[in-house]
């Protein structure tokens, strides 16, 4: 299953077992997410590093993932600003690290 992600840090790093996850790491909580996600899966993972931000540089047509990445971007700033202000209750919250 194929996982293209802008943080090359974290793509690195989610291929580890659980066992080996730190929550002093950056982006633990996405890695932890990632790692849930690719458990539940018979597909074996296939990270690819993506560079992000690239609808700010024209250097000629995007590939389907980058193209894919900036509508994440976009879609995950216009969730932020809606939730701007608001404290989620505690029934909201779920997983987390192990």
């Amino acid at each position: 299953m194929l996982t293209a992600c802008d943080n090359l840090e974290a793509l690195q790093k989610i291929t580890v077992a659980w066992t080996k996850v730190k929550t002093s790491w950056k982006s633990v909580d996405f890695i932890s997410q990632i790692l849930d996600v690719w458990s539940q899966q018979h597909y074996q993972p296939l990270p690819q590093h993506v560079y992000g931000h690239q609808d700010n540089k024209y250097i000629g047509p995007l590939t389907f993932i980058e193209w894919l990445n900036v509508r994440m971007q976009k879609m995950a700033k216009t969730l932020a600003i809606r939730s701007f202000g608001r404290t989620p209750g505690i029934a909201q919250i779920q997983g987390g690290v192990r």
